[in-house]
């Protein structure tokens, strides 16, 4: 049972996965915190009486286009930096799973030379028996 586990750590490319672990992990973190810091507003951006004051106030109508700006820059670079996480651990998901598959058909082929030599040892067991 312990040899589909040895092939398993010999299989996987581990120094990739490794090598890629603190990059991943610092993309997360990354989004994480910026996430933690920009809780979620539950009240409308902008009330009735802060539009009323921009339609008269040309210089706040600036400033509060400029913040809009800004915060949709940092989404834009939130949403690619979630973009590149998830693609990094698809990538790293995708190895992995690659490496399950030639674990599963290398277990079988052990398996058929198992039951293999087993006959053969069955086989000579019986014929030295006979003798």
């Amino acid at each position: 049972m312990a040899l589909p586990w040895l092939a398993a750590l010999k299989i996987i490319p581990w120094k990739d996965v490794i090598a890629a672990t603190p990059q991943v992990v610092k993309g997360a973190q990354k989004l994480y915190d910026s996430v933690k810091n920009n809780p979620k507003k539950t009240e409308p951006p902008v009330s009735s009486e802060e539009i009323e004051r921009l339609h008269h106030d040309p210089q706040a109508l600036r400033n509060h286009v400029q913040a809009l700006h800004d915060r949709l820059g940092r989404l834009e670079q939130e949403q690619r930096t979630s973009a590149e996480l998830i693609r990094d651990l698809a990538e790293h998901n995708e190895r992995l799973v690659a490496a399950v598959d030639t674990l599963r058909v290398r277990t079988r082929l052990l398996l058929r030379v198992g039951y293999g030599m087993a006959i053969v040892v069955l086989v000579l067991a019986i014929h030295a028996w006979r003798t």
